[in-house]
């Protein structure tokens, strides 16, 4: 029954839906043995959020205490003896507030009695809210599996409690299964097998002693012929793990990692067609080598970028916004720490008992964490002086103290370094180039010609020496930087990689109708970065990156696909926005002397001019035609905090639009009175219209997440794409200061998102086609590769 709740459940929430009133009246059996879960009363009053109730009402989504107008009193939403914490407190409420519930029926389902009693409704939401669930009174034969997703349903913090439905369904599916750690055993069987051992050891041991003599004697003389032969190296045995059906490999900076012993390995999985992110959609998983199916790990829902503990015992991971670490062996989890910026890529856990990890993206830092738990620090700061522009990859040495990190930025500064927890502040280059390199075994491993090198590297002089030698094939690379291989190697020896096959390669402009249909190409596959479609449609600006990763722009004709170069200087040119009249575009380019807004007409003698520069990387999001300004994303390196301003074109000092922290994809509307933009205020990227420049409504729009919002060229319908790669569309009615949104409605699936902050789709200016770039040449099942006993292929 438990099963069956769990997975209603888990199919409202991936659904957007909470239900916010679970409760045994709540759940019905049928005659046949299938459970129903009814009464979503309440929860249709949380979808309300989605733009159909009228302005005049408050957000719903926002507290679970609502009032009918804005002089009623509150009233609490749910049952008392079934709500959260937090819904009992009249804060806001999401799909944890059902675990909680969830946990509740299950405790009651067990036990037989009601977790929460008493005379009044005071004294029972005094108790939720301050008295912990006694799980001593659990059966004996509770599975211990049960007992440890009971824990988790039931903490009083949302922060720590089971974030997904989909893993309490997976426990109990392993305690039904027989899968999970076995239930209790009778104290009596355990004493009888203890008195049965007893006595056949007795019995054992006078014959053992009675051939230890001569035994003894003999095992000497073979341990001395023995000692002085050399055991011949094991070889190296070469294999590839697969997932289980329903899942894929996640892309950038979340490759299979092996345990210190070479004996397991950890990766984190995506569930097919949902996307790369979210709590419901991400898993880690284990695969030990002895097995022949590797296992989820309860409690790292919404989990990348695992890092083994020195010993083995326990796996940290970043999720919800923090980092935190699991045990293997009883499967608790702890929060160790939030992690201070968004754009994580990369860590890794000392000797030391501490775990180096890198946030900021672009503008990243090492930070440092104990592995017990606490603030993370930063350890080491950007130069920009010396062309430097963000950390990442921190590797931890033997000796636990040094570590290698990987710097970013111009030729001057790219390339691995090496520094100390004593001495952060110094570093040494080891190697050039924007070229990932992994110690290993006395070696530093890297990718070069799609194949995986190894190196000799001298710890004492912290240098290469020799030549590279060639240990594996087909090794897959970041599409970004195609020196960013997906490998890592342990102690133990053993290396694990992805096939080349998980990177699309290039990707073809396609159109496509409202239903997804293909309606024909233009030009010829390309190494397509962000593309966008000019304002007469005759003409798409696109990012083409050149061998060496660097981004310069260009203009396909539309009719005849056929390109033509706009930009050809040193640096990245990025992030193209069109002119009104559709022969000149502003862009973002990022050179020597640091970011700088731009702009350049079509025309070969056309020169590019700077429109302004700054340490601030000014975004280029949205052209105001009525006067002549640019909608801007100002960024700060430093905190990697993004607010909205509108820039004057022909100069002058630019005025803050939106001052938010986190904000992104402004795009005013036809008419100039509407802003759609993406803000991260709800823990996740949402879309988002209000009125610009003047009073009137706000308008969430998106339901479950969304970026890359683009205007129909009436502007009475907005496309964003989801987090699970859907194009969707609402219809925009807008009379006067008021704004009504229908709730979205999906299109179609679109591959090869590269995030909400992107522009990777264009529609046509009556919505009806859609400009996109289908990936080409990409394996359906990228592999993992398991070499064990590596070093052997070196000889």
């Amino acid at each position: 029954i438990a099963e069956q709740i769990a997975e209603a459940l888990e199919e409202a929430h991936n659904r957007g839906i909470v239900h916010r009133d679970l409760k045994p009246a709540n759940v019905k059996l049928t005659s046949d043995g299938r459970v129903k879960v009814l009464d979503f009363g309440l929860a249709k009053a949380w979808a309300g959020d989605s733009g159909e109730r009228p302005s005049s009402w408050p957000m719903l989504s926002e507290s679970p205490t609502v009032a009918a107008t804005g002089t009623m009193g509150g009233v609490i939403l749910g049952t008392a003896a079934y709500m959260s914490p937090e819904q009992a407190r009249g804060k806001p409420v999401d799909r944890r507030a059902d675990i909680w519930a969830f946990g509740v029926l299950l405790w009651e389902m067990l036990t037989g009695r009601m977790l929460f009693a008493g005379d009044t409704v005071t004294d029972i939401i005094a108790d939720v809210v301050s008295r912990e669930p006694d799980l001593g009174a659990l059966p004996e034969t509770t599975p211990p599996g049960v007992r440890r997703l009971l824990s988790r349903c039931l903490r009083k913090d949302p922060r720590t409690r089971l974030p997904d439905m989909g893993a309490a369904r997976l426990e109990l599916q392993d305690a039904i299964a027989g899968r999970a750690a076995d239930a209790a055993t009778p104290a009596v069987a355990l004493e009888e097998a203890a008195r049965l051992e007893r006595r056949a050891r007795q019995r054992e041991r006078w014959a053992w002693a009675a051939g230890s003599l001569v035994t003894i004697s003999l095992a000497g003389l073979l341990a001395f012929v023995h000692f002085r032969e050399t055991e011949p190296p094991r070889p190296a045995v070469r294999f590839t793990v697969d997932l289980p059906a329903g899942w894929t490999w996640l892309p950038a900076f979340n490759w299979p990692v092996p345990s210190p012993d070479g004996r397991q390995l950890v990766f984190p999985a995506v569930r097919e067609g949902s996307g790369a992110g979210g709590a419901n959609t991400t898993m880690l998983w284990l695969r030990s080598l002895d097995s022949v199916t590797p296992r989820p790990i309860a409690g790292t829902e919404g989990a990348f970028l695992p890092m083994w503990s020195p010993d083995g015992r326990s796996v940290a991971f970043f999720a919800a916004k923090g980092i935190s670490r699991v045990n293997l062996a009883d499967g608790t989890v702890q929060r160790l720490a939030p992690v201070p910026a968004d754009g994580l890529s990369g860590g890794d856990w000392g000797l030391s008992g501490t775990i180096l990890f890198a946030a900021g993206g672009d503008a990243g830092k090492i930070y440092a964490v104990p592995a017990t738990g606490g603030d993370a620090k930063v350890l080491t700061t950007v130069d920009a002086a010396r062309g430097e522009a963000n950390h990442h990859s921190p590797q931890f040495l033997p000796d636990g103290r040094r570590f290698l990190l990987f710097v970013g930025g111009d030729d001057r500064a790219a390339g691995l370094y090496w520094s100390s927890l004593d001495a952060p502040g110094e570093r040494q280059r080891v190697a050039a180039g924007p070229v990932r390199r992994v110690y290993a075994d006395g070696h530093l491993l890297f990718a070069a010609d799609g194949r995986l090198m190894a190196q000799p590297f001298d710890l004492r002089a912290m240098a290469l020496r020799g030549d590279p030698t060639a240990i594996a094939p087909s090794v897959g690379t970041w599409q970004v930087i195609p020196g960013f291989a997906w490998f890592a190697a342990s102690p133990g020896g053993t290396l694990a990689y992805l096939s080349q096959g998980a990177v699309a390669t290039e990707t073809q402009l396609t159109w496509r109708d409202r239903e997804g249909g293909p309606l024909g190409t233009i030009g010829t596959p390309g190494d397509y970065g962000q593309i966008a479609l000019s304002p007469d449609e005759r003409n798409v600006a696109l990012e083409i990156r050149d061998a060496a990763g660097q981004f310069d722009l260009w203009v396909m004709d539309v009719a005849r696909g056929v390109t033509s170069r706009v930009t050809s200087a040193a640096g990245n040119r990025r992030d193209p926005v069109w002119a009104p009249d559709g022969r000149t575009l502003v862009f973002l380019a990022r050179t020597e002397k640091g970011p700088e807004l731009r702009q350049k007409g079509l025309r070969g003698s056309d020169v590019e001019t700077v429109v302004a520069a700054s340490a601030l990387e000014d975004i280029p999001e949205s052209w105001l035609a009525s006067d002549d300004r640019l909608l801007v994303v100002r960024r700060n390196p430093q905190t990697d905090d993004q607010t909205v301003w509108a820039m004057p074109l022909g100069g002058g000092a630019a005025e803050p639009v939106l001052t938010a922290s986190r904000l992104d994809e402004a795009q005013i509307s036809p008419d100039g009175r509407w802003l759609a933009y993406v803000s991260r205020e709800s823990g996740q990227d949402d879309v988002y219209i209000e009125a610009f420049k003047r009073e009137g409504d706000r308008v969430r729009v998106s339901v479950a997440g969304g970026g890359q919002p683009k205007w129909r060229r009436d502007g009475r319908e907005l496309f964003f794409v989801t987090p699970q790669n859907r194009l969707m569309a609402v219809d925009v009615r807008a009379a006067g200061d008021r704004l009504n949104v229908s709730l979205p409605s999906e299109l179609f699936e679109i591959q090869g998102i590269q995030g909400t902050g992107f522009d990777d789709y264009a529609p046509s200016g009556d919505g009806q086609r859609f400009l996109v770039k289908v990936p080409v040449g990409v394996d359906q099942r990228p592999l993992l590769h398991v070499v064990t006993n590596w070093p052997t292929l070196l000889r």
